[in-house]
């Protein structure tokens, strides 16, 4: 019941947080909170990378998979200056196709009016393996949350490959494997879980 509590009480407070920012425009303090908390945290706390990514033809493509959920440098730039950058999605759709199996919700975070406040970026490609005629790719991948922290998720994608050409057919969640919180206390989520990440970060398979 106390669990219960606390999370009501955390969507709340998160939606609270929304709401206020979608009230008022950004100033310059804001938007360089908002890249402290998000971007600039998640790459203070990525961890060493020994291989970073790849060179075959399906490691190339989680790597542009993945990189079509950021901005560009420029669009980044011009978000931070001026705000209200609309997320550009013909390169993710390019990578799916009407089959695909994914969250909306998360695309919806990552890309929506407030794309600037949750951070992705693939971090490693952990293993690649062959099942039933599909690629299995298993990613390590980093999330910077405005005003929560920053967060390792262990992620699998699955890679159909027809006619020389790769499409996602499944992308989901496996588990959280490290969660870098440093204002917890100050933002009170002093008790906060996976579940509540996958909450925030629009899982399709961890509810």
């Amino acid at each position: 019941m106390k669990s219960f509590q606390f999370f009501s009480l955390f969507l709340i407070v998160f939606v609270g947080i929304i709401q206020s920012c979608k009230d008022k425009p950004k100033s310059q303090t804001d938007k360089k909170s908002i890249k402290q908390d998000t971007t600039a945290l998640s790459k203070k706390d990525k961890p060493k990378i020994v291989h970073r990514y790849g060179t075959q033809p399906i490691e190339l493509f989680i790597e542009e998979f993945y990189a079509s959920l950021e901005l560009s440098p420029e669009l980044s730039r011009k978000n931070y200056l001026e705000g209200n950058v609309k997320f550009p999605l013909d390169s993710f759709n390019s990578f799916i196709t009407k089959n695909s199996i994914y969250s909306n919700d998360r695309i919806s975070i990552l890309t929506g009016p407030y794309h600037d406040r949750v951070h992705i970026e693939l971090i490693q490609i952990d293993s690649v393996k062959k099942a039933k005629g599909l690629l299995e790719v298993y990613t390590n991948v980093m999330y910077g949350i405005y005003e929560t922290g920053s967060f390792e998720n262990l992620e699998k994608i699955i890679v159909r490959k027809t006619n020389n050409k790769f499409s996602v057919e499944r992308w989901e969640d496996c588990k959280v494997k490290k969660m870098h919180m440093p204002n917890a206390v100050s933002y009170g989520l002093q008790n906060f879980t996976e579940r509540d990440f996958y909450k925030i970060v629009g899982s399709m398979n961890k509810k």
